[in-house]
């Protein structure tokens, strides 16, 4: 995953799209805090 596509309008996004990035930004602010 590139950072281009996180800067998308949510609205482009597709619902399944949607939910992993939201699961990426999880993991990734969890993978910050350790």
């Amino acid at each position: 995953m590139t950072h281009r596509s996180l800067v998308k309008p949510a609205r482009h996004l597709s619902e399944a799209e949607a939910r992993w990035v939201s699961i990426y930004a999880l993991w990734y602010n969890g993978a910050l805090a350790m």
